[in-house]
């Protein structure tokens, strides 16, 4: 989802109105430091975030899960945990699965979860598809892009062996935590060109083995967007050692998520599209992105390089293209799709910076000097400005972060309305405590019982459907915003514990999975994804 440059500003001042005036739209807005010591903290959706920490003397320093309207202990998480999913916090070192939207621990961590995605892969794929006959073995090579919001995906090889380094039969599958695989050790669709200019389909890997001069050296999966998986690949011709040019030449292959058509059995992905990396020395890339010293990120037919060095950061883009290349041997116009760098994204570079992070929607943010800059155009456009001492950020988006400096004990956070409310009632960092009441004004309202109202320009509440800031909201025929369960017009409807209508999948806290359609009605007598619901909606294990 993306918004034009004024929207997004005016959105983001509309949001924290209640927590500093609102300032012209091109400006930046400045944010209230509250008082409270974060050691470390996660943002999610709709002003809710999980931290380690405290907030004042009454709070012990624990894990708390701040979910709109309080701070709620997360019980025996002690080590903060990483981004998982859509919805998640995964604490894996303490095993716990922590649901966002419903606040509460899951019954599965991940590990019991990816055990029974593997068993279900194997019973329903490995033993039927003609493809794995002679590959009994599920290896995992790792879960794909950590730490981001995002579908979940892990590398698997399926192999004869299960020991990769004795495996003479082996394909490689990517296998997600909803069931759905693709096996990606078929199609390869590069454009390959040998020493003398000659122009090579290497449609399949089959291809590749197939030329003598040929072989694939290297293979590493770095990527993920929300369709699909991105990986690195490099070929070795001794053909062109002999003659002494360079033997090796990478590409990024963009790999569908969606299921094409079988081969043998079991599905390849839709669509293979390859890129020779061209101006990026993907080798060494590959090894500064397992060192953590780069994060990549892919939108639209762009790929970013962040590099982060002694408090500084460079961003590089690199286009995906089509182009007609010089064949340095004979001068043959050859055609190609590559990574080519595009040389006048040149403004960030060794730019300052304390912290940085990156939004659910792929935007790169910056924390440097009490300025919280966002990536826009090329160039780093300040949208916030906070307390200078301020040297961490979480974002989740433009109007869901939390911005804190634990030695100082000072923290500020983005949010939606309802949920700054709560923040204001905090004391501030000059001392002054805010009062306990909200003065009813136009917006969201706290009402003395703890439930939440939309007041309108007019006076009078909201009732039915609200649409705020993209999200969907619904409130009683009393003007109580709702949350869980509603039907509405013989439809179900799903609202997330800070009221928000839910889509897409949803495990209830009966332990049952169902699924919301983009307009939250919840879909039943039907299958999606595969799966099966029955008539009250709840998929059919």
């Amino acid at each position: 989802m993306k918004f034009n440059k004024l929207m997004s500003l005016l959105m983001g001042a509309a949001v924290i109105s209640s927590v500093v005036p609102t300032t012209t739209a091109n400006a930046a807005i400045k944010l209230q430091a509250l008082e409270g010591t974060i050691y470390d903290a996660k943002a999610f959706k709709d002003g809710v975030y999980v931290f380690d920490g405290y907030k004042g003397e009454e709070q012990d320093s624990a894990m708390y899960f701040f979910n709109g309207k309080e701070d709620v202990e997360i019980e025996d998480a002690e080590t903060m945990g990483s981004k998982y999913g859509m919805n998640y916090i995964n604490f894996k070192d303490d095993e716990i699965l922590f649901n966002l939207v419903t606040g509460q621990a899951e019954e599965d961590d991940e590990e019991t979860r990816v055990s029974m995605m593997e068993n279900k892969f194997r019973s329903s794929v490995i033993k039927k598809a003609d493809r794995y006959e002679n590959t009994p073995y599920l290896i995992q090579v790792g879960k794909i892009a950590e730490d981001i919001f995002s579908g979940v995906w892990y590398e698997y090889v399926v192999a004869n062996s299960d020991d990769l380094d004795d495996a003479t039969e082996k394909y490689t599958v990517y296998l997600s935590d909803s069931g759905k695989y693709v096996d990606a050790s078929e199609t390869l669709n590069v454009v390959y060109y040998d020493k003398d200019g000659n122009k090579i389909n290497l449609d399949t890997y089959e291809d590749v083995k197939e030329k003598e001069n040929l072989s694939v050296v290297k293979e590493e999966t770095l990527l993920i967007d929300a369709e699909n998986i991105y990986k690195v690949i490099a070929i070795m011709d001794t053909d062109k050692l002999k003659a002494g040019m360079n033997p090796l030449t990478t590409y990024a292959l963009k790999v569908s998520m969606e299921q094409g058509e079988k081969e043998d059995g079991a599905y390849i992905p839709k669509s293979v599209t390859s890129y020779e990396t061209y101006d990026l020395n993907a080798l060494e890339t590959i090894e500064d992105y397992r060192a953590n010293k780069l994060t990549a990120r892919v939108s639209g037919n762009s790929l970013y390089i962040i590099k982060t060095e002694d408090d500084s950061v460079t961003v590089d883009r690199y286009i995906m293209k089509k182009i007609k290349d010089k064949d340095s041997v004979e001068g043959k116009s050859l055609d190609k799709r590559v990574l080519e760098l595009d040389e006048d994204f040149d403004d960030v570079q060794n730019e300052d910076m304390q912290d940085y992070d990156i939004d659910v929607q792929g935007n790169l943010w910056v924390l440097n000097k009490g300025k919280v800059q966002k990536l826009e155009n090329g160039k780093l456009e300040t949208k916030y400005t906070v307390d200078r001492t301020m040297d961490n950020l979480s974002v989740f988006a433009e109007n869901s972060m939390i911005i804190w400096n634990t030695d100082n004990e000072v923290y500020s956070v983005v949010a939606p309305q309802k949920a700054v409310e709560e923040e204001k009632t905090e004391e501030s960092v000059e001392g002054t405590e805010s009062k306990d009441e909200v003065q009813t004004v136009a917006g969201w309202n706290k009402n003395s019982d703890g439930t939440w109202s939309y007041t309108k320009v007019d006076g009078t509440k909201a009732n039915g459907w609200l649409m705020d800031n993209n999200t969907w909201y619904y409130l009683n025929s009393e003007g109580v915003m709702q949350t869980g369960w509603i039907k509405d017009k013989e439809q179900w409807y799903y609202l997330d514990i800070s009221g928000a209508m839910h889509t897409g999948w949803l495990k209830d806290t009966n332990g049952k999975w169902y699924y919301l359609y983009n307009n939250g009605a919840m879909a039943y007598n039907t299958v999606i994804d595969g799966y099966t619901l029955d008539a009250s909606g709840a998929w059919i294990q």
